[in-house]
Order: structure tokens, then sequence, then C-alpha cells
């Protein structure tokens, strides 16, 4: 695709998720679809894991660069010594970089993933006095009536597998989990569907910060660029409002 037409693919999206009446007619049935192939399918998601996609589980710049700046986030406007809920945790990255937590579950589709960030070395230790723990389940199927009250609550680049009312339905699920104080991180990557996930969510939640960055190898460049291999991301604290 030129650099024209990957402009103005970019733009369109944008325009078309930011505007409900398009979004509903037109994209809902195309969103659920690609939900139902990559987002909730526990099958494709252990395969590209072990595969093609092996690199999402941790340990490139992109990654651990991201999981630093939530750990940022959560320093600065969680509760000290929380207890932190990752969805979307891929390998355990992030838990490997908080300085400090009472407790961490995290949760992604892959039984893969799990299982890698339950065995790595670093979190071995910590798994096993029950500090860390994690789990292999769809974020809309993790059941939450007997859950614990968290301090934060981390969407990690997983939103966008879902419809953008899904989306907000779901971080509203998850936020009756949250303690007094606590707060909700959101990871996106610059697209579309995120444009619009973030907007409704600033007008429901009392927007705290957000961090914006991207990879630059091609030398000094303080813009913000449309590019689909190394995107922009955006890092968001949001509370839930009185």
């Amino acid at each position: 695709m030129s650099h024209i037409g990957k402009y103005l693919r970019y733009h369109l999206r944008s325009l078309a998720f930011r505007n409900t009446y398009v979004r509903r007619a037109v994209l809902h049935g195309a969103s659920k679809f690609s939900h139902s192939k990559r987002g909730s399918s526990k099958e494709y998601w252990d395969l590209a894991l072990g595969g093609e996609l092996k690199t999402y589980l941790g340990g490139t710049v992109s990654i651990d660069s991201r999981n630093a700046l939530v750990a940022v986030l959560i320093d600065h406007y969680a509760p000290a010594i929380p207890c932190v809920l990752d969805i979307g945790c891929a390998g355990g990255s992030l838990a490997r970089i908080l300085k400090c937590y009472s407790k961490y579950l995290g949760v992604d589709i892959s039984s893969l993933a799990a299982e890698q960030a339950r065995q790595d070395p670093k979190n071995l230790e910590a798994v096993r006095d029950g500090k860390m723990e994690y789990v292999a389940s769809d974020m809309c199927e993790l059941s939450l009536e007997t859950a614990p009250k968290w301090d934060v609550i981390l969407f990690n680049e997983v939103l966008y597998y879902l419809t953008v009312e899904e989306a907000v339905r779901q971080v509203a699920r998850y936020c009756a989990t949250l303690r007094e104080g606590g707060i909700v991180c959101v990871s996106m990557k610059d697209d579309g569907k995120a444009h619009a996930v973030f907007d409704c969510l600033a007008r429901e939640y009392t927007w705290k910060e957000g961090l914006l960055w991207q990879s630059k190898i091609a030398g000094p460049d303080y813009r913000i660029g449309i590019n689909r291999e190394r995107p922009a991301y955006l890092l968001a604290a949001l509370a839930p409002r009185a």
C-alpha cells in the first residue's frame, strides 16, 4: 500500500469509528467478526504467540518501554502498594518492572502466554508465594462475582478487539471491582477504533494523564507519524467519577 493509501485508510477509519451512526450501521458487523476471529479465539492466539507474534510476549523495546510508562502512571496515580489486575498480560512482562504491589493477577486469552508468564524465572518466587497469579481467560468471560477489589486495572492493548460499545461496557464492568482511589490504565496503538474508544472513555471517566509514545529509528523526529509497523501508543490513567 502506498504512503497516500495508508494515510487515507488511517483517516477514513478514524472518521468512521468516531461517527456513532456510521460505526453502528456499517462497521458493527465487521467488528464483531474481527473480535470472533482474533479477539476471542484462544486457538488463534495460542498459535500466533507460538509463531509469528511471539514478540508480543515481551522483551522488545516497544513492549518494555510501554510497560515502563504504565509503571510510571501506576506509581504516580495509584494508591501505594496496589493490587493490580492486568488484562492482556501476555508474557507477564509488566509485573517484572513494577516497583511494588501487594497482589498481581495477569489475565490473557492465551494459555500459552499465561503459562510462559507463570514459568518466567523472574516471576517464580512471587508465583510460589501467592503474590502473583496468571490465568487464561477471555476478558469478556472472566467472572467478577467473587473478584477481590483492585487498586489498578490495566487494559493492555486489548480493547480494540471488541466493538467500541462492548469495550466501554467491559471497562465499566471491571470498574465495579475498583477500590476507592483506584485507577484504570488503558494502552492502545494509534488506530481509528482506539480513537473512538478513548473518546467514549474520556466522556465517562476522569482523565488523570495520558502519555504518548512512538519508536523512532530513522533519526531525530519529534512528530507522531502514521506508521502501521511502528505505530504511536497512547497510555492513559483514568478514574471513575463520583
